[in-house]
């Protein structure tokens, strides 16, 4: 399955298969937010290519995904931003 930014699809799919936990929406109050606050910006490989994730986190990506799910993830890419808001415009 190919990775299409705000696909729905993939992400229920790597959730369905217990690849990614279903917990991106605890930055739903932060999105629109320009909180000067660092937030890294990630792009994510899981299963070797099964599927592949954008996201932003105002913590560490092992932090965010815990070290379970660390197993299954390749860190493509991370960038730090100033604030959430520019983080997000990213994503």
């Amino acid at each position: 399955m190919k990775f299409e930014k705000d696909s729905p699809l993939v992400y229920r799919d790597a959730v369905r298969k217990d690849i990614v936990a279903d917990s991106c929406r605890h930055m739903l109050q932060y999105k629109k937010d320009k909180y000067s606050v660092p937030t890294i910006f990630y792009y994510l490989e899981i299963n070797n290519g099964e599927a592949y994730k954008i996201g932003i986190t105002r913590v560490s990506v092992r932090e965010r995904y815990g070290d379970s799910d660390m197993k299954k993830i390749k860190i493509l890419s991370k960038i730090i931003y100033p604030t959430i808001g520019e983080a997000h415009r990213e994503e």
